[in-house]
């Protein structure tokens, strides 16, 4: 939570983590509600200053795996970009000086290099004189909340908070994603037909040489289905995600009257062309953890943690692709990863039964983390699903 002040007196506000709904109004505007409040704001044009910058797309889950749609970002501001001078300037989605930086296409304010969001940040400068306050900012790395300060009137501080809740509100949907919900499914006999499935596609000499690369293939440690994938930037909303989490626990006994019995069968891609894809996954058959995957996302979603729109999840009731990664194209190269014929691994395999087991967890887990006693993820919260 944020506080704010004002200098002198004794007004306070305070204002709680945002909830964000996005809509349209009658006229194409674009409108943000904040708490209680509702605000307009259209695109934005070069040279005018009444408008916070932002915007830009979610990680998709199903493209790539979590570990692979984000790197760490550190901000100055929580969930608003770092400030730093861009070197030069560019067209919508050219590079900026560094080979690496590039530039948002929807709001040229705002560039990307390497991991971190940067912005010419409307700037901490032009927000403290256009609203007539002060603001305090923790260092990097260091606790604490952000104040906002005026000896002018509360209004002020009132002006300054809400383009600050704007802010953020907008880099949050462009930050790097930070965590995931998953179901690990790296249990023996699971474990033990996925290394025969890799063991009968590297030996199959019908399939072509660069698709039977061992590094094609996920750890076996590893294999898991991602639900959703979540922004938590610090303890407190750690700690709601948790709550969330904990509370879909007590909606198991209406969806199932037994443990989730989940059979792992079948090998698909997402890809139309077998020849030229990315990722292969084994297909989920579970109707009950359906059911309780969808209720967890989407409560996630309302909550403001997790993306609303995904590649293939594009509203909030759509339900949760189930699936585990086998193989990617990233895993053997991760910097130029190129796409594999898996035309006879998929007319081979497509029946593969890599097992039946009973889903025992569900835990929340940092996205490019390695636990180094368990191989898995590291994790910041599990829950039993039996």
């Amino acid at each position: 939570m944020m506080h704010e002040s004002l200098l002198g007196s004794d007004a306070i506000v305070t204002s709680d983590r945002i909830n964000l709904a996005w809509a349209e109004d009658t006229v194409g505007k674009k409108t943000y509600t904040i708490g209680n409040r509702v605000y307009r704001r259209g695109a934005y044009k070069k040279g005018s200053s009444s408008h916070p910058q932002g915007t830009g797309d979610t990680p998709d889950m199903y493209d790539d795996d979590v570990e692979d749609c984000t790197r760490s970002s550190d901000n100055v501001l929580p969930g608003i970009p770092a400030k730093r001078e861009r070197t030069s300037s560019g067209e919508k989605g050219e590079s900026c000086g560094k080979a690496n930086v590039r530039i948002c296409e929807s709001d040229p304010r705002i560039s990307y290099d390497e991991g971190k969001y940067i912005a010419e940040i409307y700037q901490r400068k032009e927000l403290e004189e256009s609203t007539d306050c002060r603001l305090t900012i923790p260092r990097k790395g260091q606790p604490g909340n952000i104040e906002i300060k005026s000896l002018t009137s509360a209004e002020n501080v009132q002006r300054c908070l809400e383009r600050i809740e704007l802010l953020v509100a907008e880099a949050r949907k462009t930050a790097p994603v930070t965590h995931f919900v998953a179901i690990p499914f790296a249990q023996p006999n699971i474990v033990q037909m996925f290394e025969l499935f890799k063991e009968a596609v590297l030996n199959n000499e019908r399939i072509p040489e660069e698709s039977r690369n061992p590094d094609l293939f996920t750890s076996p440690i590893k294999l898991h289905v991602t639900v959703c994938v979540l922004w938590l930037f610090d303890d407190e909303e750690k700690k709601k995600a948790i709550d969330i989490i904990s509370g879909c626990r007590e909606e198991i006994p209406k969806l199932s009257t037994a443990p989730f019995e989940v059979e792992i069968s079948g090998v698909n891609t997402w890809e139309d062309d077998p020849r030229n894809v990315k990722v292969i996954f084994a297909e989920i058959h579970c109707e009950p953890l359906q059911r309780f995957c969808d209720l967890t996302r989407k409560r996630l979603v309302v909550a403001g943690f997790s993306p609303t729109t995904e590649k293939s999840l594009s509203t909030i009731d759509t339900s949760v692709r189930m699936h585990v990664t086998l193989m990617k194209s990233t895993y053997a190269d991760r910097q130029k990863p190129k796409s594999f014929d898996a035309t006879v691994i998929l007319e081979d395999y497509k029946d593969y039964h890599f097992g039946t087991i009973t889903a025992e967890k569900m835990a929340l887990c940092s996205i490019n983390t390695l636990d180094v006693e368990t191989g898995f993820y590291q994790q910041c919260f599990e829950m039993a699903l039996s």
